[in-house]
């Protein structure tokens, strides 16, 4: 369960750079998640040595999030707004079945299997207003509810075959999907049905027992959220309205990857440089309704393509002191679709990356300094500028069962989500200062397995920083 007081203070500027809105909305906000699962599964091995295995899965989660605004405008001045209340609850179900079979032919090993995965998830939406806590009424014209089933059929094979010191894999999967999503606001019934095959290729030399080479091709699909789908027109803020699109399609991807790894002294060194393109990505579009008002939807880009290298280092710099480093230099570029009609092709070139620095004060403390940068990303009408956060955590050791974790979040107040709209009918530039600056204390208590087992660490987390920040 979450309790916590969110204030947020909008200040909204023309064109010409004067201020035409000033407001502050502050808030009580509630939240609490069950989540249940079950697993169940059975195996049998062969005289031959071939496997056949059958599992089944089950997961559910329900939770219940309310929120309680009260918006106080400063410009225009005597402009009022009544108090709101959102129910924003989910009750969502996942269901799997999946069914393997392995066994060697001609000296390599094969794998084959049948997978289902299906899921219903059920979201009802209200909102409440009124002038005050004791009088809030139900607005049925903002409601939203919708429930969303979507399976996935799915054949797959890989044979996997070793030739010295190079190993070879090559792999297709077959998958048929089919989703509806029924809005019960406005009873509407949409849905999809598609399907398609998507080979792989992986090869891995040896070249030492420091040296490994690897080369890979594949394909692989992402499909949008249901979010993305709900056809209902959605109030999403005082000014700021939704509404997705359920012909959206899902995005294709074709990868072409390189790779090198090499181990030095106390050192793990690895490369991947790859190479990709898209088609029928999905992104979101905002439109200006005027007077302050705009519209988010959604479309799918035509097409795109991206080049990059992720690298990666980590080890000891001394007995006591460690790193993990993490860079990815790349160029991404968007083009075609209804979501680019009028402007255009946009590319970015630009890099992320994170530090770890772990020093091991004593057997039972240990500091963490974790700067991360993350660079501009290209959106259809604009750029997502570059941030930066710097994270700090310290864990202490209170007992072999129980320790402490600390972790500071943006100490420096420098991670500021910065978004550049320029196209022919909208020039936007939102700016949120910072993004989340936060102090976390977290105790972890470790039950069972016998006090001389040793405990494995809880990991410092950096859950509300932006994309990347998360840390081990």
């Amino acid at each position: 369960m979450a309790h916590d007081h969110p204030n947020d203070a909008y200040t909204d500027q023309g064109p010409s750079g004067g201020v035409g809105e000033v407001f502050d909305v502050s808030g009580r906000r509630r939240f609490l998640e069950t989540d249940n699962g079950s697993s169940l599964g059975w195996k049998h091995t062969f005289a031959g040595g071939e496997t056949l295995s059958v599992d089944g899965v089950y997961n559910a989660s329900i939770w219940r999030g309310s929120v309680l605004d009260k918006t106080t405008f400063t410009l225009p001045v005597g402009m009022s707004a009544p108090l709101e209340l959102f129910h924003n609850h989910g009750n969502t179900h996942h269901q799997e079945l999946r069914v393997a079979y392995t066994r060697n032919v001609a000296g390599g090993a094969l794998k084959a299997g049948y997978e289902l995965r299906h899921e219903d998830n059920d979201y009802p939406f209200q909102v409440f207003e009124g002038q005050n806590p004791a009088d809030l009424v139900a607005q049925p014209g903002l409601a939203n509810h919708y429930l969303f089933h979507q399976s996935v059929n799915a054949v797959y094979a890989t044979y996997q075959h070793g030739y010295g010191s190079l190993d070879v894999q090559v792999g297709i999967r077959a998958e048929d999907v089919h989703f509806s999503l029924d809005q019960f606001v406005t009873d509407q019934d949409v849905g999809q049905h598609y399907g398609r095959a998507y080979p792989s290729l992986h090869l891995a030399y040896k070249v030492d027992d420091d040296i490994k080479l690897s080369a890979s091709y594949s394909e692989r699909i992402e499909r949008p959220r249901s979010l993305f789908l709900n056809p209902l027109r959605v109030v999403d803020g005082p000014l700021d309205t939704q509404v997705g699109n359920p012909n959206l399609k899902p995005k294709e991807t074709r990868s072409f990857e390189l790779g090198y790894q090499q181990h030095v002294a106390d050192q793990d060194l690895q490369a991947t440089f790859y190479y990709r393109r898209f088609k029928n990505g999905f992104a979101q579009s905002i439109k200006d309704e005027g007077n302050g008002a705009f519209l988010y939807s959604f479309g799918n880009i035509g097409h795109g393509q991206a080049v990059g290298a992720d690298l990666s280092a980590n080890g000891k710099i001394t007995s006591s002191v460690s790193y993990s480093l993490t860079a990815s230099p790349y160029w991404n570029q968007i083009g075609g679709g209804s979501l680019l009609i009028g402007i255009g092709d946009r590319s970015v070139f630009s890099a992320s990356g994170r530090v770890n620095l772990n020093w091991q004060a004593d057997a039972k403390d240990m500091l963490q300094i974790s700067p991360v940068f993350t660079g501009a990303r290209v959106q259809t009408q604009g750029v997502l500028e570059p941030g930066f956060a710097l994270n700090a955590g310290w864990r202490h050791t209170i007992t072999d069962r129980l320790s402490a974790t600390v972790t500071g979040q943006d100490i420096l107040g420098s991670n500021r989500f910065r978004r550049d709209l320029d196209t022919p009918t909208l020039l936007q530039h939102l700016r949120v200062l910072p993004v989340s600056r936060a102090v976390f204390l977290r105790l972890d208590y470790r039950f069972g397995g016998g006090a001389a087992k040793p405990a494995k660490e809880p990991s410092f987390d950096y859950e509300n920083g932006p994309p990347g920040t998360g840390s081990k």
